[in-house]
């Protein structure tokens, strides 16, 4: 039993053996020296060299152990990065503050234009009425917005004005009723707000001089 053990391993190792041999026998080489000038060795077999230098390949190849091989075709080039335009400044904000506001336009123009119509209602009364009614007519003129109406209807002779003192009724009347709508009604106004940096806001408002700046700090 040992004996044929024995023998198994003694083929085995001769098997090898001569494989060994075999695969010796069978490379030329293992390396560039093992092979003369002008080859070069390749898995084991000296063959010979199609190049010596780079300068030898054509296509600018290269030459690596004898044989050319291409050069890799560059890199293709990144597009180059848009260059980054400036953002565009922000909108400043609050640049105009509403508030609900009385409207001077009506209660400036309003007086003025009643106080002008009375006064001439008062001197045309006078300068036409007979001198011996011109105190009592003149004292009807007097009165704001109803004096043409009682003119009108008392016993005076007013055919040659009655067209003025009707206007001049209805005149005063308006401008009374738009004087009262200025003092009451509110409507929005967008007042503008400038030097809002550093917490500093000045309001531009109207005012009787004509304008005037308003600022917090």
């Amino acid at each position: 039993m040992i004996q044929v053990h024995a023998a198994h391993l003694l083929s085995g190792a001769l098997l090898m053996s001569v494989l060994a041999l075999a695969s010796t026998a069978a490379a030329q080489c293992n390396e560039p020296a093992d092979c003369r000038a002008g080859s070069v060795c390749k898995d084991g077999q000296c063959v010979a060299a199609r190049c010596s230098t780079d300068t030898e390949c054509a296509d600018h190849g290269t030459c690596d152990s004898g044989a050319c091989k291409a050069m890799a075709p560059p890199a293709a080039k990144a597009a180059p990065l848009e260059a980054s335009r400036p953002l565009a400044p922000a909108p400043p904000g609050d640049l105009y503050r509403t508030e609900r506001r009385l409207m001077p336009e009506l209660y400036v123009v309003g007086p003025a234009m009643l106080a002008a119509t009375w006064l001439t209602t008062i001197a045309v009364t006078a300068g036409v009425t007979p001198s011996h009614d011109v105190g009592r007519a003149t004292a009807y003129a007097a009165i704001p917005v109803v004096g043409p109406w009682v003119m009108l209807g008392s016993g005076f002779n007013s055919m040659s004005y009655t067209p003025a003192l009707i206007t001049s009724g209805i005149g005063q009347a308006a401008f009374l009723g738009m004087t009262l709508a200025g003092l009451t009604v509110r409507h929005d106004v967008k007042v503008p707000v400038v030097g809002t940096e550093g917490g500093v806001r000045v309001m531009f408002v109207p005012s009787a001089g004509g304008a005037a700046a308003i600022g917090t700090f």
